[in-house]
């Protein structure tokens, strides 16, 4: 934010990763919302005394238990210069360093090593199955901005001396006695890992390559490889595998238990929700559960975010203002189910799945029929749309009459 603020080219270049950055802190918040409701918690609570009842139950939940205890002990570490569970794959971050620049650097430092290895016996982001994403990754020829890449690796190792402390051998090996803002102004200006050629030239070369270079990035990465691997090892060994191996227990025990009166834990596989049409009630407000294209320009205040572009404000009078813009639905919905179609009782396209309320945000944990809802946009302004504002004439026509189907109900 600070950065965005300094002028309109700075605003671009921070636009992507403040929007994930808020659509991230907003996924988290409403969690949290959740977990602080006492009927969330009590209900999680009958659900698993329920579970522990059952004979040979408790081992399960005590190997558990045990392995978050070993997870608090090497969290903040693990975070901070290795990877966020679950997500340690090959565009995770390290929170301590939100660079691309690391990025590559570290899979440079480490993929030239995990390729001397059996392929069995690499790291799952290094695998022959994996090289062409990661090689994608390398060689990508998008923008680096230095000036942007200081501010978040300044901030970011900051974060670092923050959260570990200044005593820390991480925080003394990767800092010394130098402040965050020197150490990422002295790194980001020596390295040479903007040039896709030098990646190249360094992923080719392999560990002789990796050994001889120099170059700042590549030196902080190979640093921070030994330290990082060995948390990342930790992790699973004593949580990752503990909780798969006993979850799988529990998930077995519930399945006796409940058997097919209860939907399973969603897996990314396809589901169908069923829900209806549906507001709900806000702070003694009714929220209604339609949306239209009026409302587009009763709130276009010509500044950032509530300004439209030039195309819409165009096309303002030969647009239907009445056109449904978004509706709510009481589907249970969450993260992942971004772009899923909303089919009505006659098996016809009337939206678009693209978001939820606040309150939806906690089915990670349970569904709340009271308040969960999904939010999506309605076909009949993506045609409106397609048709009025950006002149798609002919998908209009494949769209309405090649696949009648696809039609808008009203």
């Amino acid at each position: 934010i600070q950065y965005r603020s300094l002028n309109a080219e700075a605003a671009r270049v921070a636009r992507t990763d403040l929007t994930y950055t808020e659509n991230s802190y907003k996924a988290l918040r409403g969690r949290l919302q959740a977990l602080l409701d006492p009927q969330v918690i009590e209900y999680k609570q009958q659900q698993e005394s329920q579970l522990r009842n059952v004979a040979d139950s408790e081992l399960a939940w005590r190997n558990i238990e045990k392995a978050q205890i070993n997870y608090r002990n090497i969290e903040t570490a693990l975070k901070m210069i290795e990877c966020e569970p679950p997500s340690c794959s090959a565009n995770s971050y390290p929170r301590a360093l939100l660079s691309p620049l690391y990025r590559i650097a570290r899979h440079l430092v480490r993929g030239a090593a995990e390729r001397e290895k059996q392929d069995g016996d690499r790291l799952p982001e290094y695998t022959e199955s994996s090289r062409q994403q990661l090689e994608q990754l390398l060689f990508s020829s998008a923008p680096i901005y230095p000036e942007y890449e200081q501010v978040k690796l300044s901030w970011s190792l900051g974060k670092l001396r923050e959260e570990l402390g200044v005593s820390d051998p991480i925080v003394s090996l990767v800092l010394g006695r130098k402040s965050p803002e020197v150490v990422a102004r002295n790194i980001v200006d020596g390295t040479k890992l903007g040039s896709v050629a030098e990646r190249k030239r360094l992923w080719e070369g392999g560990v002789k390559a990796i050994e001889a270079s120099k170059d700042p990035m590549i030196v902080l990465a190979r640093a921070l490889d030994e330290p990082g691997r060995a948390l990342r090892s930790q992790w699973q060994d004593t949580v990752q595998a503990v909780e798969k191996r006993n979850a799988a227990k529990i998930a077995d025990i519930r399945f006796s238990q409940f058997g097919t009166s209860i939907y399973p834990d969603a897996t990314f596989s396809l589901r169908l929700s069923y829900g209806e049409v549906k507001g709900w009630e806000e702070k003694g407000k009714t929220v209604l559960p339609v949306t239209r294209v009026k409302g587009l320009y009763l709130r276009d205040s010509g500044q950032s975010p509530y300004a439209l572009p030039d195309s819409w404000k165009q096309a303002k009078d030969a647009i239907d203002q009445e056109t449904k813009m978004n509706f709510v639905s009481s589907n249970d919905i969450i993260g992942g189910n971004s772009g899923s179609p909303v089919i009505n009782q006659k098996a016809e396209v009337v939206g678009l799945v693209f978001d939820g309320n606040i309150h939806s945000l906690g089915g990670a944990y349970w569904y709340d029929e009271r308040l969960n809802r999904a939010v999506s946009v309605h076909s009949a302004v993506i045609l409106e749309a397609l048709d009025k504002v950006y002149g798609a004439n002919e998908l209009v026509s494949e769209l309405t009459d090649e696949a009648p189907s696809t039609k808008p109900a009203q």
